[in-house]
């Protein structure tokens, strides 16, 4: 597990804006689980979950970590990426970085 994970695009700050999402990201930063136990323990259709961790898998903020064999049925158990989710500096506007951005909003043009 990495230390911290950089959400550095739009389509990842979007994958993870869903509050369902971030339900999800924090039990599997304490325990890995799987779908089928994340439903259970939310009370939500398993493929709602499974829906939400295909698109989380996609955007590397969650992945498989082991499998098991149940019944025929391939389990796959799930953990988040890393301990720590940060956005990048570059995704939001800067007053800092953007001087003339700053000239624009203290003289009320935007």
């Amino acid at each position: 597990m990495k230390q911290y994970y950089v959400i550095d695009t739009p389509e990842k700050m979007k994958a993870v804006s869903d509050p369902l999402r971030i339900r999800l990201m924090m039990i599997l930063l304490h325990e890995e689980a799987t779908g089928k136990q994340l439903a259970d323990r939310l009370d939500l259709a398993a493929s709602r979950i499974h829906y939400h961790l295909r698109e989380l898998e996609h955007h590397g903020f969650v992945e498989v970590v082991r499998t098991e064999e149940k019944n025929g049925i391939v389990q796959k158990f799930y953990r988040v990426t890393a301990l720590d989710f940060v956005l990048s500096e570059d995704m939001l506007p800067s007053f800092r970085r953007d001087g003339e951005l700053l000239q624009e909003i203290l003289a009320g043009q935007l």
